[in-house]
């Protein structure tokens, strides 16, 4: 699970009843990132991804796996002026085994003016951590969120509805 404020990543041991449940914090985002909480999650056989929005004042988010087996933290990638989603908050994440598909938000950190542009939807090689595609399908879209594989197909949303797109393309 995921905080706000710090943007704690937490793992917590369900196997334990109530009274005895285990929490630990396996990272801090906002000390090295600038990160103010997880938003967007994702899962696949293998691996727990997370999206966030940045921190007040800051612009970006931060798109990271969890690597269940060790319970640790194993990569991170920000907007580093290297194609990825730069300036964008990353709200949406859903992952096949080989990829995994994410939505953006022009929204910073709270005292910051919104990125400028329209929002994305991505796809990316995660072995590789290459991004295979990015497209913004709406046009007026500052938001989109919560995308879904549905029959070889991804739905992601706006305020105004939903857009379908071709997982290959």
């Amino acid at each position: 699970i995921g905080s706000y404020g710090s943007a704690d990543l937490v793992l917590m041991e369900t196997s334990q009843n109530n009274a005895d449940r285990k929490y630990d914090r396996i990272a801090r985002l906002l000390t090295e990132y600038s990160q103010s909480r997880p938003f967007g999650w994702a899962a696949n056989a293998s691996s727990v991804f997370f999206g966030t929005v940045p921190e007040y004042g800051v612009s970006g988010g931060v798109l990271g796996k969890i690597d269940p087996a060790t319970d640790t933290v194993s990569w991170i990638l920000d907007g580093d002026g290297k194609g990825f989603t730069e300036g964008h908050s990353i709200i949406g994440l859903a992952a096949d085994e080989s990829h995994l598909y994410g939505t953006t938000s022009l929204r910073n950190g709270y005292g910051i003016d919104d990125t400028k542009g329209q929002a994305k939807v991505f796809k990316m090689h995660i072995a590789s951590r290459k991004i295979v595609w990015e497209v913004s399908p709406i046009s007026s879209a500052q938001a989109l969120y919560s995308p879904a594989i549905i029959g070889g197909w991804l739905a992601v949303a706006d305020l105004q509805g939903v857009a379908l797109l071709d997982l290959e393309s």
